[in-house]
């Protein structure tokens, strides 16, 4: 399963850490960790469930990746605050649905596509 799978590769990555074994170019190369974080943060905004799950837990695999503390604290300080804008922009665009007349009118105006989702990214902020 999933859960299984994301559990036995943060521990591959404790035991690589724990013995000094390098991680994959995946990992360790900034170009590719930028793109693998730029993915997962697509995944993770997702309105389905497995796609959103599936970009939490590979955000929350990418963050046990890093290898010193302070830049772990910025990949989660980074996630926190795309989360909190992720809330706001949500609040703004759910915020103008009060009446029925006004949800036909947003329904007009904006796809839930272009809602601004954050349960992914806190879910990972969780792991």
């Amino acid at each position: 399963t999933r859960l299984k799978t994301y559990e036995c590769i943060i521990k591959l990555v404790e035991l690589a850490k724990e013995r000094g074994v390098g991680l994959p170019c995946y990992f360790t190369s900034t170009d590719s960790y930028d793109l693998l974080v730029a993915r997962a943060v697509h995944l993770a905004s997702s309105p389905r469930q497995r796609e959103s799950d599936s970009g939490a837990r590979l955000l929350a695999i990418l963050s046990e990746t890093l290898l010193k503390p302070e830049d772990h604290d910025k990949f989660l300080k980074k996630l926190y605050d795309l989360s909190s804008q992720r809330i706001m922009l949500m609040e703004q665009a759910l915020g103008v649905v009060v009446s029925p007349e006004q949800l036909s009118e947003f329904e007009s105006n904006m796809t839930y596509n272009e809602i601004p989702l954050a349960h992914g990214l806190i879910q990972a902020l969780k792991h």
